[in-house]
């Protein structure tokens, strides 16, 4: 394949993939300073070996590209910059000049009218052509073209007879908007018009979990491509150039690959993309202009401008026609809406069952009378820990209540969560973690509306989902880190812009389950979108840094960890593969390969106990022998993993290890119980212990993760020395953490004479601790695995077909 392109009118030769200075960059006010993000982006451009830049006045990046161009060393003759005129259409001449002086250069390659929807009364297309040929015959620019024409539009101007033709029409174009563009094409080929695709990854980018994801994942493999690399060879094959950007070097390079000689589609796989695009449309840009002109031009057969032509009469056709669509789509979503059926649950079968369930009770009964309506207690001081706002505690553990069979508390719970949750109270007004009340709040109401059938739970749900959703309005749809719920407001933090790895990669089970149940697909998009982000990072062997911004979507810090700010992101790999039923390829393939990662970079032998645990990374490379206990939940994610391939026993191997090793961080402390972080010995010959505990990590606070474990150790291998770990556990928390009211957190693992409690009982000892004790010691899984999946504050939702 040809690398570049000749254009007919004036001979110029176009690189036939461009670098994109828009979508991500957008700021839409050129006098905005300089974006040394981009300036650096467009470096690393150039260094890979890109040579087209694709801009717009409109774009705001102007000055940007301009210092990018200047601080380099590549020749002018060698770079083919493209810009579009819109905002100061009237006088297409000046903003030319205005262009070419905030880029700093003397002529554009190509300079383009970004959109046929302008203002009619104020300039015609015939004027506005003119200025445009005028512009190529002072030598301001090469060759002139459009963008997001119609074929309807490009007729209006042939009929105009104008001296120099359009060279390059820039559309939208991927797969899921193939059939709507075909004649277009077919008519720009015709006349010797170049075809610029921009965002030709839109289809798995901003519509993921299409018809066409499968397909174009089939054929990646087939030609072991990615399917970023299928897709705009395709483009290619369609149209004549592309226009895609990314500021992760690996990316671009990738995306240059495209251009090598041995790789080619043949006409079966251009079929299969062209069949599986025409099953759904979708357009991302210019959606309402091009979509309502093409229905409304075709059906009438005009060439003007459709904002123009859309008199009463045809505006209560369309209003009728969409409307009639809505309802169609309502009845569509409603019908295929989940409807869970009851659970049951008996009394407990055993006395260690009996004793958790008086655990749960003895907490509840010190928060019910302490902290009622408050989010948290605390147990020493008798006084209630205020947070979200939004009775935390009530909500978030709930569930438990439910399975534990405890009824009365269980139906002052959901009369409080039926008259006196609100998420537009007072209490609520203030900025809170969006991954927190999403796991805890949102997770809890879902779960109990699986296992309660109640419909009061899925209308609570809905009212704090839309308040959350609010938060994944960003250029990358990674949702921000804090939302007010009361003023629905997003906001990153105040320290930084970054949110951690595990605060966007742990909101789409809930997120997705949510649509599932309410019929609103919206919730469900906003969850696909995130994780396909996420999918699309340049990791290392499937692991990626602690930070990201939702802003650029840049991974950032440097530091690897399965423990605090990484941990649940790859947890819920697996389980997002399990929620829509095996079907999304791509989430097992990206936890497999993180788990591969981990074995590679992260796990390690310690001495002199030859127990194995999972360490980190800084800087992305250098080791370091810490472990949280968070870390703990790998185990049992290995195992469930491991349930469904077992042919990698490796897997398996793995969990056992890493459930001894944790369970040794609880038993070689005098309390029983482990501490929050501990630091591994890996040199054989150092007289140091396997496990040592720093003071500031001393603390315990109730934390689920292991047992957690235990429970799919337990009920995966049958193995009953899970059970008696858990048990022994839980006698420590009995003797250290009870106390006359409630439970607390300690300080010190490690005095026994002295724990000294830090006055909290947190919501999830509750919600997790108690409740995978609880099941860990039932005869039988309360949630068979293959039925059920558990979020990350343990709140059981139901696994699809799809």
């Amino acid at each position: 394949m040809s690398q570049t392109v000749t254009l007919s009118t004036s001979k110029t030769v176009v690189p036939v993939i461009g670098y994109g200075t828009g979508t991500k960059w957008y700021s839409g006010d050129n006098s905005k300073p300089i974006n040394k993000e981009l300036v650096e982006s467009i470096h690393e451009a150039f260094s890979i070996g890109y040579r087209h830049l694709d801009a717009a006045e409109m774009y705001g990046t102007d000055t940007s590209i301009g210092e990018a161009i200047r601080t380099q060393s590549i020749p002018r003759n060698e770079l083919f910059i493209t810009n579009k005129v819109y905002k100061n259409i009237e006088n297409i001449e000046q903003a030319c000049l205005d262009v070419l002086s905030r880029l700093g250069i003397d002529y554009l390659d190509l300079w383009l009218i970004h959109s046929p929807f302008f203002d009619r009364n104020k300039i015609s297309l015939e004027q506005a052509w003119k200025q445009m040929e005028k512009l190529v015959e002072n030598g301001k620019v090469k060759a002139i073209g459009v963008s997001n024409f119609q074929k309807q539009h490009l007729e209006e101007l042939f009929a105009l007879n104008p001296k120099i033709k359009p060279a390059v029409n820039q559309i939208e174009f991927n797969p899921y908007l193939y059939k709507a563009s075909k004649d277009l094409i077919e008519y720009c080929k015709s006349k010797g018009i170049v075809i610029e695709a921009y965002s030709p990854l839109g289809s798995i980018v901003y519509k993921p979990g299409g018809p066409l994801d499968e397909v174009v994942e089939k054929i990646a493999k087939k030609y072991n491509r990615t399917p970023s690399q299928i897709l705009l060879k395709w483009n290619l094959i369609k149209g004549d150039v592309v226009i895609t950007t990314s500021s992760i070097r690996e990316r671009l390079e990738d995306f240059l690959k495209v251009l090598d000689k041995n790789f080619e589609l043949n006409n079966e796989d251009i079929k299969a993309i062209d069949d599986a695009g025409a099953k759904l449309h979708f357009r991302k840009f210019r959606a309402k202009e091009i979509d309502v002109f093409i229905y409304f031009g075709y059906r009438s057969h005009v060439t003007e401008p459709a904002n123009e032509q859309l008199n009463e009469y045809h505006r209560d056709e369309i209003n009728k026609d969409k409307e009639a669509w809505q309802r169609k789509q309502k009845e569509e979503s409603q019908s295929g809406k989940f409807k869970p059926q009851k659970q049951y649950f008996s009394n407990p079968t055993n006395e260690r069952q009996i004793a958790v369930r008086d655990a749960m009770r003895h907490a509840w009964k010190a928060y019910r009378t302490y902290a009622w309506g408050y989010d948290e207690l605390l147990p020493i001081s008798k006084t209630p820990s205020p947070w979200f706002g939004l009775g935390l505690t009530i909500v978030d553990s709930i569930d438990t209540l439910y399975i534990m069979n405890m009824t009365e508390e269980y139906k002052e719970a959901r009369e409080w969560i039926e008259k006196s949750f609100s998420c537009d109270s007072d209490s609520v007004d203030k900025f809170n973690s969006h991954f927190e009340i999403t796991i805890r709040i949102l997770g809890g109401l879902l779960s109990t509306y699986h296992l309660s059938a109640d419909d009061i739970f899925l209308q609570r749900a809905i009212e704090i989902g839309d308040r959350l959703f609010i938060n994944f309005n960003t250029p990358t749809r990674l949702p921000l880190a804090e939302i007010n719920i009361k003023r629905k407001a997003a906001s990153g933090y105040r320290w930084t812009s970054d949110s951690a790895l595990s605060e966007v990669g742990t909101v789409q089970i809930e997120m997705r389950d949510l649509s599932r149940v309410s019929g609103e697909k919206k919730y469900e998009d906003a969850a696909d979108k995130s994780a396909a982000v996420l999918h699309h990072q340049s990791k290392k062997d499937g692991l990626l840094p602690i930070f990201v911004s939702p802003l650029t979507g840049r991974s950032s810090g440097g530091v690897v960890s399965l423990g605090a700010r990484g941990d649940s992101y790859y947890e819920y790999l697996l389980k997002q593969w399990l929620q829509t039923g095996q079907q999304r390829s791509t989430f097992w393939d990206d936890w497999i390969e993180s788990m591969d990662g981990v074995r590679k970079h992260l796990w390690r032998l310690a001495y002199p106990d030859k127990l194995y645990f999972v360490g980190e990374l800084m800087s992305m490379s250098t080791f370091s022998p810490k472990m949280d206990h968070l870390v703990c939940f790998l185990a049992g994610n290995m195992a469930l993993g491991w349930s469904y391939k077992k042919d990698l026993t490796y897997l398996l191997d793995m969990a056992k290890d890493l459930t001894k090793t944790c369970y040794q961080t609880y038993a070689k402390q005098a309390t029983g119980l482990s501490p929050e972080i501990a630091y591994f010995n890996t040199d054989p010959q150092s007289n140091e212990p396997t496990i040592t505990v720093r003071d500031n990590d001393a603390h315990n606070l109730l934390r689920p993760e292991l047992i957690e474990s235990l429970y799919y150790m337990y009920f995966l291998t049958g193995d009953t020395i899970y059970q008696d770990w858990g048990w022994k556990i839980f006698q420590s928390f009995e003797k250290y953490t009870r106390q006359t009211d409630g439970y607390s957190s300690i300080n010190d693992v490690r005095n026994p004479d002295n724990v000294r409690p830090r006055d909290k009982m947190e919501s999830f000892f509750l919600a997790e601790t108690l409740k995978y004790l609880y099941l860990l010691f039932d005869k039988k899984n309360l949630f068979p695995f293959d039925q059920w999946l558990f979020n990350t504050e343990a709140h059981p939702l139901p696994i699809y077909k799809n």
